[in-house]
């Protein structure tokens, strides 16, 4: 049995490199402009370059998402930007719109097409049609059970498969949602969505609008379109045995601190299973104790055993959140035993940090004896976003390894 890929989120180059790094065998990204997330986490065309060279520079792979529906006056602009795409090379290129995929067949495109989960494939005769249509692999859509995957796989055997296992859902068809468009003219299928359905809600009446309603649940609450995050970790072996090509995470839009520690513990748990069973089964209560170190909404298993409405979370549409990223190692000073460190979020003498490394998979907790600010060339108590500074260490840490630190409650 194949090793399936695992295929991780990635925002932008930082958070490109920090997922192969931690055991991606892919990434995706978006291009600008077409690929149903915010400016921010998508990739501008001048960096298309230096995103596959990356690749390269890994030895892994690279997926360029061009998946939101397109209009009739972006036709002009999206050809020009398959053809620029097909010169660059990367390892294939996420579709969902009919039009999209016929246009990169007409400008000769030898990159390989995968169709988008966007495209709402249910069914093994879906996946034949778009197989003639020349699309070599289908991220099936995440509404389908485990018994329906299994159908599906056992009715196509030349063509490649990929699953949905982490990440945040959308109570829509296949992420395929007109509220946000529909209220404030934010198109959700054009990577503009403002998340309605997280709001909490309440109808009013037409004739007296100080007579309002609540849509209220059973215990008084009323979240009506709020979906939990999935987390198919657990269910990894039953998921392998479908032999999917690829496992894929969620979350372009995260941090590089999600980034990392999804990846590592997925990449724990795939090379366990295929290790010893028992391993995988052995480590199982470690991977989902560090999964809830990322911020989350509670995790669910989505239609896995079938339709339920275990999926909806009525009590909040907030994340769950124990760790901030706390910054990026820049490099060790073995001689001098300093870390180098570039600030994302608050750092404190007297704190307790915890690194993410890499190169061995262990989580290293130390406290903060000193912090030097490089900028100001002096020592600090603290330090902030866009700090640059160095920590005493005597472990070592190598480039790019990812510094969290507990978030403390107010009493």
């Amino acid at each position: 049995m194949l090793k399936p890929e695992l295929l991780v989120p990635a925002g932008n180059l930082e958070k490109q490199e920090v997922a192969y790094l931690y055991g991606a065998d892919a990434c995706y990204l978006g291009v600008q402009g077409f690929s149903l997330r915010a400016e921010k986490s998508e990739i501008k065309c001048s960096e298309l370059e230096k995103a596959i060279n990356l690749a390269k520079k890994y030895d892994k792979k690279i997926y360029l998402a061009l998946n939101s529906f397109v209009y009739e006056q972006d036709l002009k602009e999206i050809e020009k930007l398959l053809k620029k795409i097909n010169q660059l090379k990367p390892h294939g290129l996420i579709i969902a719109d009919p039009g999209v995929i016929a246009l990169a067949q007409k400008v000769e495109n030898k990159i390989p097409l995968h169709l988008s989960t966007q495209a709402n494939t249910l069914n093994s005769e879906s996946v034949k049609f778009w197989r003639k249509n020349g699309v070599q692999r289908i991220i099936l859509a995440r509404e389908l059970s485990f018994s329906q995957l299994q159908k599906i796989r056992k009715a196509i055997k030349n063509i490649e498969i990929e699953i949905f296992v982490h990440g945040a859902l959308c109570i829509s068809y296949s992420g395929r949602c007109y509220l946000s468009k529909y209220l404030i003219d934010q198109d959700a299928n054009q990577g503009n969505c403002v998340q309605p359905c997280r709001w909490e809600w309440q109808g009013q009446e037409t004739i007296n609008p100080e007579r309002k309603l609540r849509f209220e649940q059973e215990n008084g609450l009323n979240y009506i379109l709020n979906s939990k995050d999935l987390c198919l970790l657990k269910k990894l072996p039953e998921i392998i045995k479908l032999r999917p090509t690829a496992l894929k995470v969620e979350g372009r839009m995260k941090s590089p601190y999600y980034v990392a520690l999804v990846t590592m513990i997925y990449r724990q748990a795939i090379d366990d299973y295929f290790s010893s069973s028992a391993l995988f089964q052995q480590n199982l209560n470690y991977y989902q104790k560090e999964l809830i170190n990322v911020s989350h909404r509670d995790y669910t298993i989505n239609f896995w055993e079938g339709f339920n409405d275990n999926t909806l979370n009525q009590v909040s549409s907030g994340y769950i959140q124990k760790y901030n990223l706390v910054g990026l190692v820049e490099k060790h000073d073995p001689r001098q035993k300093e870390l180098y460190l570039r600030v994302r979020n608050e750092i404190k003498r007297g704190q307790v940090i915890e690194i993410l490394n890499y190169q061995n998979k262990k989580i290293v907790k130390f406290k903060v004896r000193e912090i030097f600010d490089l900028k100001k060339e002096k020592q600090a108590e603290s330090a902030h976003n866009s700090y640059y500074v160095k920590i005493p260490s005597s472990f070592s840490f190598p480039s790019l390894a990812v510094v969290r630190a507990k978030i403390k409650r107010k009493k």
